[in-house]
């Protein structure tokens, strides 16, 4: 099955999202417009709106729930099939078991009877 994660976190990016250049390659602002945290340049590339970084944050945390939501769904599926071929493999060894005794009894009872 093919993974539809990839296209999913290909999907949420925002548009625009491209790399915002660092504050040491822009033109220096006059010194009574600087303040403290404008000086300090970005490691992280963030948009200017905050509420679509805020969307961006949660559109990526969606869709690492449901990568994760996809491998449990996916090892509980393993688990369901394991059990299955299981019980499967212990009702023939079972009705073996059982089909020997009925044999072994058959048996006794035919030498009895002689």
């Amino acid at each position: 099955m093919p993974s539809c994660a990839a296209s999913r976190t290909a999907s949420i990016t925002p548009a625009g999202s491209g790399p915002i250049p660092s504050a040491r390659w822009r033109k220096p602002a006059p010194r009574r417009e600087r303040s403290w945290p404008r000086s300090i340049p970005s490691r992280r590339p963030r948009p200017r709106n905050a509420r679509a970084w805020r969307a961006w944050q949660a559109r990526r945390k969606i869709a690492l729930q449901i990568e994760a939501l996809a491998a449990k769904l996916r090892d509980a599926r393993l688990l369901e099939n394991l059990e299955r071929r299981k019980l499967a493999a212990w009702k023939l060894e079972f009705a073996k078991e059982l089909d020997q005794q009925a044999e072994e009894e058959h048996q006794a009872r035919w030498r009895k009877q002689r």
